[in-house]
């Protein structure tokens, strides 16, 4: 190994030296399709890997509020036995995942996520635009509520600075605040 000046190693190798057989071209593997995925036939589509066909789902993923959840979805599925790939795209809010049915079933797969805090539901369209009227709906309360406090610490405010003063005005602009 040489040392390079930033302090990391290099491997050092002779190239005249290789065993020249190493680069030829090997014949794929059995099991490997044209993408090279294990279980996948020559089209890269999911066939059999010999213990059971292999499953591809999209589901909805509900909780995540950025990109470290999202990636934390996504390591937790690829680490659960029995799932060969896990997509999640943050933006939609959905997770694809291929699996083998055989090894693990989907009441397994939304435990493995619901353990890091996340809950895997059913994709639909209708429920989709019910959580979402849903979401809508909860923001324009907390709107409401927002709005009826900050409008009457300022109307408090601006009649303890304009026209009297009001005793006790910091206690009651903290319990409005609290």
């Amino acid at each position: 190994m040489q040392n390079s000046g930033s302090g990391t190693r290099i491997p050092s190798q002779n190239i005249e030296t290789l065993d020249p057989t190493r680069f030829q071209d090997r014949p794929p593997r059995r099991d490997a399709g044209a993408n090279g995925d294990p279980g996948a036939d020559e089209h890269g589509s999911a066939g059999t890997d010999g213990n059971g066909e292999l499953t591809s789902i999209t589901l909805a993923v509900d909780g995540m509020s950025c990109a470290s959840c999202a990636a934390s979805v996504e390591t937790t599925l690829k680490a659960t036995t029995g799932v060969e790939s896990a997509s999640v795209n943050f933006a939609a809010e959905k997770v694809s995942i291929r699996f083998n049915p055989a090894q693990i079933r989907l009441s397994q797969l939304k435990d493995a996520v619901k353990s890091v805090g996340y809950e895997l539901r059913d994709s639909d369209a209708s429920a989709d635009e019910d959580a979402d009227l849903a979401r809508v709906a909860a923001a324009r309360r907390r709107l409401i509520v927002a709005a009826a406090l900050a409008s009457s610490v300022m109307a408090l405010m601006m009649i303890h600075m304009f026209v009297v003063s009001i005793p006790g005005y910091l206690a009651w602009v903290a319990m409005l605040g609290a």
